[in-house]
């Protein structure tokens, strides 16, 4: 392999602008997040997920 592909995959990075405004309401995004879930694929069929998502105040601690 080239040593600039190989450079090229070590720098890659991903930046997303993340703020506290939202465009959805907690129970849609809760709602997209559980059928998410249930509907993914887990590692070697383990079946098991958890999902942590904080809104408002809760997000700032």
């Amino acid at each position: 392999m080239s040593t600039a592909f190989l450079e090229a995959v070590k720098e890659k990075r991903a930046n997303y602008g993340l703020s506290k405004e939202r465009f959805e309401s907690s129970e849609c995004i809760e709602h997209i997040v559980r059928y998410a879930v249930k509907h993914t694929p887990s590692a070697f069929n383990s079946q098991r997920a958890r999902i942590v998502v904080l809104f408002g105040r809760q997000s700032e601690k």
